[in-house]
């Protein structure tokens, strides 16, 4: 990994880490080195002091000149300047000590509860920072808890070292029994400390020694996790900093073991196209997930416009996976096994619940818009997940023991979430006897319904897009006529007519015509519904007014996908090659080949 010029000199530390690793750690260090200063230096620092005496030498100063010497100057002056001549005159040498020695560096870590789980990946920055700082001061380095009697006493720092300051954790938190303990120890020890750090979760102080304090503080809810950090250094005014951590997966990762390299694959997807299962975006349209029918989940990071090349991960489930929910911090996963099912990373919960008993059986076809998990509210109770069943009633499954599911809505045909904003949307009849399709946005426990005619009452395909809380939804009113609908206002409705045997895959609210000029919108910019032709190797946008081709496909298109945030489409062809495509640009953002 490439360090920043100005964290050149920490590579032989930080290269311990795999580069992913690396990059939090430099984050962190950067933001904490203008708030911690150097070991402060004496007046004498780098000066060589006299100690005594070491011996004779033939140079010197004459203050120094022994007195046998001085005695030849009374009897034999002239033996006095020949020896002087000859520079065989002898002095004293001085015994001298470097005031670079005899420095040490000490830091007592809180072990207890108030900094476990994330705000150790601050401690291992903190724990890097000031080991390099001891080092440039030529001094001694040695770390410990607080609820600990060790010191572990550091030379070079090590995978060893690091994984005991992670590994390292205490039920009770510091109390002044553990504060006595090293202020009585450090008292009696026969060195001096240069440096003494307490780094904990309180304003601990320890009564008889001068020493530095570091205070951290975790702020509740924050998104990402925000950590406030105080430091108060002697003889300098107290300052304040919040650091943001990574994700909470990356945060676990290093805390378990932050020298493990992260496999990624190469991006290729074993077998042909035949074997890819369902391909759909997360809510946030960062990421795409593609399932094999070896039941292989694989988790793409939407590339940006110059990336040569996408990450990619693989998780191998090893049971059939019957639904699946990508939100900002879970990767949440239901599975079949044995006539039941395992619900995998859903927070606080991790359990199998037999179908036949509980009378939860899910859709089949399809793996997303399934389930969502819903936070706790006052009016809500407790966090629970709303799932979708396979006869379209929504059902909703407490988080903790019996797990009880109780039905709260019927005929939903999707479930979702576009960025922190929840969605249903269900078919129900009208006082005059109409099927109308609802639309139902969830914010905490209110919910805003929009309605929309349907013609031809079906099962309908349904595809929905938006920024924000401005969602367009794609439905078709009857076997020719596609509705475009703004949830923002009812009457907003765009109908689109589809050409036989063309095969609808999305809808994008954002587009913007290279044809003609569209009357009343915004920078010429209307919702179109996207398909594939009939012999799937054109790309076409649908308006009222018209259609235009978007991208001619070098192969068949097999299945074709659009982002519901950004501006992009992800297909897969018959030579298996995913590629990411940009509506506005009319561009290949990338292509990935096998």
């Amino acid at each position: 990994m490439q360090l920043p010029s100005g964290l050149k000199h920490w590579h032989v530390i930080l290269s311990i880490f795999p580069d992913d690793i690396q990059a939090v750690l430099i984050s962190l260090i950067k933001r904490l080195t203008g708030y911690i200063q150097p070991i402060q230096h004496n007046e004498y620092e780098g000066v060589a002091l006299p100690d005594g005496i070491d011996g004779l030498s033939t140079r010197g100063d004459y203050q120094r000149l022994l007195l046998s010497e001085w005695a030849l100057l009374d009897d034999y002056p002239d033996e006095f300047t020949r020896r002087a001549i000859m520079q065989e005159h002898l002095f004293t040498k001085v015994k001298r000590i470097n005031q670079d020695e005899g420095k040490h560096c000490v830091i007592l870590f809180d072990g207890g509860p108030d900094l476990l789980g994330q705000p150790k990946v601050v401690l291992l920055a903190l724990l890097i920072l000031l080991w390099r700082r001891t080092q440039l001061a030529n001094a001694t380095f040695a770390f410990g808890f607080l609820q600990n009697t060790t010191l572990h006493n550091l030379n070079t720092l090590e995978q060893d070292t690091i994984n005991i300051l992670l590994s390292e954790r205490y039920s009770e938190s510091v109390t002044e029994r553990h504060l006595m303990y090293w202020d009585n120890r450090l008292n009696d020890l026969s060195c001096e400390f240069t440096d003494l750090w307490l780094i904990s979760g309180h304003s601990h102080r320890l009564s008889t020694l001068n020493h530095h304090t570091i205070q951290l503080q975790e702020q509740i809810l924050s998104q990402p996790v925000l950590i406030d950090c105080v430091i108060k250094q002697q003889k300098i005014a107290e300052k304040s900093i919040t650091l943001p951590l990574p994700e909470a997966q990356q945060c676990l990762r290093i805390i378990r073991n932050p020298f493990i390299v992260k496999q990624t694959l190469p991006v290729v997807f074993t077998g042909t196209h035949h074997e890819v299962k369902e391909l759909g975006f997360s809510c946030n349209g960062k990421k795409l997930i593609l399932i094999d029918k070896k039941q292989n989940l694989y988790v793409i990071y939407v590339p940006h416009q110059g990336q040569r090349q996408a990450k990619i991960t693989r998780q191998q489930s090893g049971s059939p996976i019957a639904a699946v929910h990508f939100s900002k911090r879970y990767q949440t996963k239901i599975l079949v096994q044995h006539e039941g099912l395992k619900f995998i990373d859903v927070p606080g919960m991790c359990s199998f619940i037999k179908t036949k008993e509980q009378s939860l059986i899910l859709p089949k076809g399809t793996v997303f818009n399934t389930f969502i998990y819903r936070k706790n509210t006052a009016e809500q109770g407790e966090a629970h997940l709303q799932i979708r069943d396979i006869k379209n009633q929504l059902r909703k499954l407490e988080l903790k023991a019996p797990y009880q599911i109780t039905t709260i809505d019927q005929q939903v045909l999707s479930i979702g979430k576009l960025f922190s904003y929840a969605y249903k949307i269900k078919v129900e009849v009208n006082e005059i006897n109409e099927h109308e399709l609802v639309l139902v946005q969830m914010v905490g426990n209110r919910e805003k319904c929009h309605r929309y005619e349907l013609g031809a009452f079906q099962q309908p395909a349904l595809f929905i897009h938006g920024a924000s809380s401005n969602y367009w939804v794609a439905f078709p009113y009857n076997t020719s006529i596609w509705h475009i609908a703004a949830c923002s206002n009812q009457n907003a409705i765009i109908s689109v007519t589809v050409p036989d045997n063309a095969h609808v895959f999305g809808v994008y609210h954002a587009f913007k015509s290279s044809n003609h000029t569209v009357k009343g919108t915004a920078n010429n910019e209307q919702p179109v519904l996207l398909v594939l032709s009939e012999n799937r190797m054109k790309i076409i946008a649908l308006m009222p007014s018209g259609s235009e081709v978007i991208h001619h496909a070098e192969a068949m298109i097999m299945m074709a996908v659009v982002n519901p945030v950004q501006d992009t489409i992800a297909f897969i062809c018959e030579e298996n090659k995913v590629t990411f495509f940009s509506i506005n640009q009319r561009s290949t953002i990338l292509s990935v080949q096998r």
